[in-house]
């Protein structure tokens, strides 16, 4: 059982120089528990295909990378890494297994988040509170309508 989903995605962000906040692939596979990253590399694939069907720039939110691991005490290797924007997180978590738990909350904390901005962005009136009480908010609240209570309860 997980403790904290909000938690547990917000660890693994990532703050780059311009104060806009990213994901690694590699941390998001084993935070979704995807033993084989090449099987994650697999939703990727699907989300990118989104990405381009919803007309936003794939670049813009999926920065291929290469990151240096350790090996030892002196070696190091490279390895391949996709940094993935918040938008892009979103689309992952819709591609991914709905079989497992960690990812059922993951799309509700990247929906939450997504929903978030949009509205900010769009109305700038978005309540000042923590995505932890967003979160159970949105856990206590009905299916069915559930962002039309939020933004008028709030």
């Amino acid at each position: 059982m997980i403790n904290d989903p909000i938690t547990v995605f917000e660890n693994i962000k990532r703050i780059n120089e311009y104060k806009s906040e990213y994901w690694s692939a590699r941390k998001l596979a084993k935070t979704l528990k995807y033993k084989d990253y090449r099987n994650f590399e697999l939703v990727v694939k699907k989300a990118k295909k989104s990405c381009k069907n919803s007309n936003q720039p794939i670049k813009d939110h999926f920065v291929d990378t290469t990151e240096m691991i350790k090996l030892g005490k002196t070696a190091t290797r490279p390895i391949s890494d996709i940094y993935l924007s918040r938008y892009a997180c979103y689309l992952v978590m819709q591609n991914a297994d709905p079989t497992k738990t960690i990812v059922a909350l993951g799309q509700t904390y990247f929906a939450i988040q997504a929903r978030k901005q949009e509205v900010q962005a769009t109305t700038n009136t978005w309540p000042k509170q923590p995505v932890e009480q967003v979160f159970k908010t949105l856990v206590d609240l009905p299916i069915m309508g559930t962002w039309d209570y939020m933004v008028e309860k709030q």
